[in-house]
């Protein structure tokens, strides 16, 4: 345990290390760096609590009801997700609204990314 605590600690040093010769080098802002992943986290954390809830208004809105749901190996699993796929994309509706959503979910932290240029190289 211990040694794996000491490759992590070295590990975080070269990378700490290697990120300020790159800030010396290059220009890049530490500070900009580091609110543009948080913003990054918090986009992941806001899609993550909508996904279950937006799965589910997808399989009500294609009207999805699957013949067997318990003790699905890999194979069932893939099949059902394929054919859940599949009811969904017949319904044009039901991918246009879900497009939406995700629209209005992502929208103002596109503008933050934008002032914050943090996808510009």
């Amino acid at each position: 345990m211990k040694s794996i605590q000491i490759i992590c600690v070295v590990c975080s040093v070269m990378l700490l290390a290697s990120v300020n010769r790159a800030n010396a080098g290059e220009g890049l802002d530490i500070q900009k760096m580091g609110k543009c992943l948080d913003l990054g986290v918090k986009m992941a954390s806001a899609m993550g609590q909508k996904i279950v809830p937006t799965i589910k208004t997808l399989a009500t809105c294609a009207q999805f009801t699957p013949l067997k749901t318990k003790g699905l190996d890999s194979a069932a699993v893939l099949l059902l997700a394929y054919q859940f796929l599949q009811r969904i994309v017949r319904n044009q509706n039901c991918v246009l609204s879900t497009i939406q959503d995700t629209k209005n979910l992502l929208s103002p932290f596109a503008q933050t990314i934008t002032e914050l240029k943090c996808l510009n190289t």
